[in-house]
């Protein structure tokens, strides 16, 4: 190999490095701005996880609330419907009792 030769492989060999170099340093540049992009993509979607956590804690207090409050009703419900029939099997007695007394009054 000739001293020109030479010359002209080590300046394609330099050339070369320094087409690597900058094509390198903007791959490393092109990745680190996806890095950036996909952090800052996942951070926004913790928050957002986080906002939704929050929701669905709220909707299961909700939710135990309108459980407790139908329990509740159900029990004043149940309440009301004992007395009332209490109240109609006096009615009904008294009634029967009187309507007996006027049968018989009827039939003497």
């Amino acid at each position: 190999m000739s001293e020109a030769q030479l010359s002209a492989t080590i300046e394609e060999r330099d050339l070369a490095r320094s087409d690597l170099g900058a094509s390198g340093d903007a791959a490393l540049q092109e990745a680190r701005s996806l890095r950036d992009t996909a952090l800052a993509s996942r951070n926004t979607v913790q928050v957002e996880l986080a906002r939704t956590r929050i929701d669905v804690l709220q909707v299961n207090s909700q939710l135990m609330e309108a459980v407790q409050q139908k329990i509740e009703l159900s029990q004043q419900l149940e309440q009301w419907q004992v007395k009332n029939h209490s109240r109609w099997n006096q009615i009904s007695t008294a009634s029967q009792v009187k309507f007996g007394i006027r049968f018989l009054e009827c039939s003497d």
